[in-house]
């Protein structure tokens, strides 16, 4: 129901006129309303704001609202989230671990809890999801997955993806996905800041997981954002050399992290298991737990074996180790275990050793004798994964 408004300020008294029409108690024409198709006022709003956790509420990865070389408009929130080299325009929110980079969000962006943006330019009003997205995506794939496999169920066999940051959610997915015939399921190496797998919150997961005798796999390039100076992601412009020689230290902190959590006393049938972290590294790793646990105690928060066993126990009756290339490994399988390894050549990869794994095979295993090479090779797959051998 607004009147338009038109005044020809071609004269000076009609010029005079339209000053008057600015100034009367009730303007004719008013450049505070709102709703005027030509704004000429906009409402204020308040600065921008960063939250910060509690320093006195002793979270161990306390959430931070960080922003480096970056423009945060008027109204912005960027609630313990983190942007670099970002402009954000009025009423942004960027909420707790998400992590935006070279990136444009427009007026009224909410980007979700952990959501990862970069080089995008979002559109006024856009909400990103949080994890919720995340079990969307792994829940297709499992479904693309089970049914790739199906006609061929004695040759392939279907790993799971699963997002964990809801674990209740998790063990509901992992459940559906063993109805349909997977028989193990990947989880991150490294799971969110604010929850790593120390914590009870995953018992009903490992419950879930033990009950069915659903191995679980910690692969390669999986950290979840916010781990701090993570330099090894599926983004291959991200990489860097320190990243990539040094991708054990996620998959050995997060093994190491439930030992001492006594999550394999509470759940003693449960397995987990590196994936293409090679296997050289466990040797020294399990002599540093043991050292840790019988020098060290300290460390330990108080935590002892319930069933009188070394850390390095509960790798051979728990844990296992999938590789490619790493004949410093095989030379080592006495120390690793020959029963917790397993060959991979990561077909159809680009780096995969097909065609020529024979030929890998034949250097690495030079020597070996023929029962450890059937074991690492075929065997321990085929007990684990439900595989016939001919």
């Amino acid at each position: 129901n607004e009147r338009g408004y038109w005044r020809d300020v071609g004269t000076i008294g009609a010029y005079w006129q339209a000053n008057m029409d600015l100034v009367q108690v009730v303007p004719t024409f008013d450049l505070y309303n709102p709703r005027w198709p030509i704004r000429t006022w906009t409402r204020p709003l308040p600065p921008a704001k960063f939250v910060f956790a509690d320093p006195g509420s002793g979270a161990l990865h306390a959430r931070m609202g960080i922003a480096t070389d970056s423009l945060v408009s008027e109204g912005s929130i960027i609630s313990g989230g983190r942007i670099d080299r970002v402009i954000c325009s009025p009423q942004v929110r960027v909420n707790s671990f998400a992590h935006v980079e070279e990136a444009i969000l427009l007026d009224g962006v909410d980007v979700g809890r952990h959501a990862r943006i970069r080089r995008a330019i979002l559109d006024k009003g856009v909400r990103v999801p949080d994890s919720e997205l995340l079990s969307e995506i792994c829940r297709c794939y499992n479904d693309w997955i089970a049914d790739f496999c199906k006609p061929h169920p004695d040759r392939l066999k279907g790993i799971a993806m699963l997002n964990v940051d809801d674990p209740d959610a998790a063990a509901k997915e992992l459940e559906r996905c063993v109805r349909m015939g997977l028989v193990g399921s990947f989880i991150p190496v490294s799971p969110q800041a604010d929850k790593p797998y120390s914590s009870p919150i995953y018992d009903r997961f490992w419950a879930t997981a033990e009950e069915l005798k659903h191995p679980l796999l910690m692969h390669i390039g999986t950290p979840r954002n916010g781990v701090p100076a993570n330099e090894f992601t599926m983004d291959v412009t991200e990489l860097t050399g320190a990243g990539r020689s040094t991708t054990d230290y996620w998959v050995r902190y997060s093994l190491g992290s439930m030992l001492f959590a006594g999550v394999f006393d509470k759940f003693p049938g449960l397995k987990i298991g590196s994936v293409e972290h090679e296997a050289a590294w466990i040797p020294h790793w399990l002599k540093q737990m043991d050292f840790t646990y019988v020098e060290r105690p300290v460390f330990t928060k108080g935590w002892k074996s319930a069933e009188g066993l070394m850390p390095s126990d509960y790798w051979k009756r728990n844990m296992f180790v999938e590789f490619m290339e790493d004949d410093l490994g095989v030379q080592l399988r006495d120390r690793i275990g020959v029963e917790n390894m397993l060959w991979g050549s990561d077909y159809p990869h680009a780096e995969a050793t097909f065609p020529r794994s024979q030929q890998f095979l034949g250097r690495m295993f030079a020597g070996v004798p023929e029962a450890d090479l059937r074991k690492i090779t075929s065997d321990n797959a085929a007990k684990m994964f439900g595989f016939t051998l001919n």
